[in-house]
Order: structure tokens, then C-alpha cells, then sequence
């Protein structure tokens, strides 16, 4: 029975035992209704712009079109719209474009029900639902992107210097192998550390590996 609570649960996912379980589980709560289970992109699409639902758990792998293109054309007509990633994939790749598209949230199919029920309530009140991995992910992207922005500070000959120095070299060394004073390496890696604002070798180093 529909009533002013309930929210639509629309889902696109095209192997059907998962479907089917997750639509049956979803439809167990009391807030929610699943009214279909789509088992591909073009249907999707086409019955999510129809009937509007608050969520869509959206698979990325399906078998006419990419989860992340349906993301695209839906967010297109339907900007408010949740859609939460529902996939085994979780590389960066698809995981940044999923959440550049627009999507809510990224829930790996290891979830169990319980928990997809969960991220839909969090995807609801405005939260951004996530599995525990790809939570870590993101979190080490917005690291890897502060560093990249320090390093982008530096010269190319700072770099190189910086990457001696991070292989272990000491002064003498990195001027010995780039032909060049020990004193202008002092200077470069006196700048270098200014620039990153680190103290020592073990701080630059450490902060140049984490980029990688």
C-alpha cells in the first residue's frame, strides 16, 4: 500500500536472482516500495524517467549499456534523483565517473540486504551510502590530489632532486649524479622543503611516495 511515506525503490540490475532477492528483501520494509526490477540500461532509463522513483540501485555492468551512461541520462531529467551504485567493480576508474555523473552512493554486491536497505535511507536523508572500501578509496584520492597540488610547486630540476632524495641519496650524491655543486643542492632542497612546508628528508620523501 502506497501512502504519503513511502518511497519508490526502483531497481536496474540484470542478473535476476539478485534482482529479484533484493527487490523481494526491499519490499519487506515498511517505507519502501520496489515497484520493478529492470534488466537493462534503455529500460531502465526509460521506466525511471516514467515513474520517478526517490532511489535506484543501479548496476554497472549491464548488458546493453554502461550503469554510469544511465546515471548520465537520467541525472539530465532528473537531477534530485538518487542512484545508488550497485556493482562488484571498484576500480577508481569507474568509481569517480559513477560519482562525477551523479551518482548518490557506491555499494559493492558483497553487501548484504540489510545493508543496501540501509544505504537507501542514508541516500534519502542526503548522505552519500558506501562500502567500507570504496569509502578508503575516496578518501585516498583526496589525499593523493593534496599532495599532487604540493608537488605541482615545484620546478623540474625540484622534482628531480626530490626523487633522489626520496631513493635514499644523500647531497653528494644527487650533485654527483646531475654534475652540479653539493652547495646548489642544499639551496634546492632547502626551497623544496619550504615549498611542500616539511621539515626533513623523511618528510619530503614520504610525501613524494604518496603519490604515487
Amino acid at each position: 500500500m502506497i501512502n504519503e511515506e513511502t518511497h519508490i525503490i526502483s531497481i536496474v540490475e540484470d542478473e535476476i536472482e539478485i534482482g529479484s532477492s533484493l527487490k523481494l528483501f526491499i519490499n519487506n520494509h515498511t517505507n519502501y516500495l520496489c515497484d520493478i526490477h529492470y534488466q537493462n540500461g534503455n529500460d531502465g532509463v526509460q521506466g525511471i524517467l516514467s515513474c520517478k522513483p526517490s532511489v535506484v540501485i543501479m548496476d554497472i555492468g549491464l548488458p546493453d549499456k554502461s550503469g554510469v551512461q544511465c546515471v548520465k541520462e537520467i541525472i539530465a531529467k532528473i537531477p534530485d534523483i538518487k542512484i545508488i551504485m550497485f556493482t562488484v567493480f571498484d576500480t577508481d576508474e569507474l568509481l569517480f565517473e559513477a560519482l562525477k555523473s551523479g551518482a548518490s552512493g557506491y555499494i559493492l554486491k558483497d553487501a548484504n540486504h540489510e545493508e543496501i536497505v540501509q544505504a537507501i535511507g542514508q541516500a534519502l536523508t542526503g548522505g552519500a551510502p558506501m562500502s567500507p572500501a570504496i569509502a578508503l578509496k575516496v578518501i585516498k584520492s583526496f589525499k593523493r590530489t593534496h599532495v599532487d597540488n604540493k608537488l605541482e610547486r615545484l620546478t623540474d630540476h625540484q622534482l628531480n632532486i626530490l626523487k633522489h632524495i626520496s631513493d635514499g641519496l644523500l647531497n653528494k650524491e644527487i650533485a654527483q649524479i646531475l654534475e652540479i655543486q653539493e652547495g646548489s643542492v642544499k639551496e634546492q632542497v632547502r626551497r623544496i622543503y619550504k615549498k611542500l612546508q616539511v621539515n626533513n628528508r623523511v618528510e619530503a620523501s614520504n610525501l613524494f611516495r604518496s603519490s604515487k
